[in-house]
């Protein structure tokens, strides 16, 4: 009962310092802003209404050519065809809490199973429970909430068919289907079960090699029955074929093109090209300037923290090249630390780079534990592997960076354990 009791405290606390975020968030910021939130908005009401063209929340849309995966649009569109817009938001950011602790609970479980010691788990719990950028993703109406309860659930639950004496079948269903609900957020993760499928054959092979085939098979099925359904509706209402969304190659168009730019003006840069037309024109061009630029583009992705860009202007990394550079003295100290969101933004780079380092310990000390951890390493590798095609941001790999808590918090018991001992 005292285990049970130390879970629903981290739980309860992580809840807590949720809502008081989701609480005090604005709503004008969604209302009259841009950017990917007033899209999701007004995209989600555009979906509900019946309606295949026309205006929402100022914004012209068609939903026939819809670019994502429609789960968070419909998700969003619900509450507000039914609400008010200000009681909509905050009914959506108190749901996205409530995924959000889920997720912790996810992570308690899954590292408590990979290493054998519930104090991990708990651990783990509590990083994503106190996680600045976790803590404050909730109280923002895009994806990412819903997309990590989703594939972290998807995997929580391979999680618990694999570690079951016998093969758990009901586990099973319900990661591939949490999977698919996953791609239907964020079309991303749709080869990621594919990799899932061969661990679980490989890890059934000495034993059972049949039943491991037989598994992935029935694994694989799910999770496309699930997903297909939205090629299923656009082919027969709108006679356009999409499996997931129709964002992929506009991704890896967005990545290889020189400058930065936002969707919304892609068709003016691209003339009269197409996306295909124009990255196999930038690849052939430079094909070794287009290497760089990516692997660039995903280690910038990885050094800037999700989370530290909402909370002010300047970048920590830009006003600590100033100081050193230009004021390096104690009075430009006094400014730094006094800058727009210093302290939250320093705890934010303290929580990731710690997250990082002690990650990749805690995979090695997992190792023998090949057919947990490597569900784990997989997305991780997967995510990586997949923004160094197509466009990354910080927000893209932030996903990864639960798996990367979930080997820390082992680490992290390890080193606690190494350091008391005889």
């Amino acid at each position: 009962m005292q285990r049970h009791r130390i879970l629903i405290g981290i739980l309860l606390a992580g809840l807590v310092l949720r809502l008081i975020f989701a609480l005090s968030a604005s709503v004008e910021y969604a209302e009259l802003g841009g950017g990917d939130i007033r899209w999701y908005l007004a995209n989600g009401v555009a979906l509900l209404s019946g309606q295949r063209t026309g205006i929402s929340m100022g914004l012209p849309f068609d939903v026939s050519v819809l670019p994502t995966a429609p789960l968070y649009l419909i998700f969003v569109g619900v509450f507000l065809r039914l609400l008010s817009f200000e009681t909509a938001l905050v009914v959506i950011r108190f749901i996205q809490v409530g995924l959000s602790v889920a997720t912790c609970y996810y992570a308690y479980d899954i590292v408590q199973r990979l290493a054998h010691d519930k104090r991990a788990g708990w651990l783990a719990a509590a990083i994503l429970a106190f996680a600045p950028a976790f803590v404050l993703e909730p109280s923002n109406v895009v994806t990412e909430s819903s997309y990590i309860f989703y594939i972290i659930g998807g995997i929580w639950a391979f999680v618990r068919a694999e570690d079951d004496a016998a093969m758990n079948w009901r586990w099973l269903l319900l990661s591939s289907v949490l999977l698919a609900l996953a791609t239907l957020t964020r079309a991303v993760s749709l080869l990621f079960p594919v990799g899932l499928a061969g661990l679980l054959w490989l890890s059934q092979f000495r034993q059972n090699w049949k039943q491991g085939f037989l598994a992935a098979v029935m694994f694989l099925g799910v999770y496309a029955s699930v997903a297909s359904t939205w090629t299923i509706y656009n082919a027969l209402v709108y006679d356009r074929f999409v499996i997931g969304s129709a964002q992929l190659m506009p991704s890896i168009w967005r990545g290889a093109v020189e400058n930065d730019i936002t969707p919304q003006a892609s068709d003016e840069s691209l003339g009269e090209a197409t996306y295909s037309e124009q990255t196999t024109e930038v690849i052939a061009s430079a094909p070794i300037a287009y290497v760089k630029r990516r692997t660039r583009e995903l280690l910038a992705s990885y050094l800037q923290p999700h989370g530290t860009i909402g909370l002010g202007a300047e970048s920590l990394k830009a006003m600590l090249q100033t100081w050193i550079q230009d004021d390096f003295s104690l009075t430009g100290l006094w400014r730094l630390v006094n800058g727009d969101g210093f302290f939250p933004k320093l705890l934010i780079y303290i929580w990731h780079f710690t997250g990082l380092i002690l990650g990749l310990v805690g995979m090695w000390l997992t190792r023998t534990r090949w057919q947990i951890s490597l569900a784990l390493v997989g997305f991780i590798l997967y995510t990586t592997l997949l923004h160094l095609v197509i466009f990354a941001l910080p927000r893209y790999i932030f996903p990864a960076m639960i798996c990367y808590w979930m080997f820390a918090a082992i680490a992290l018991i390890r080193i606690w354990d190494w350091l008391h001992s005889p």
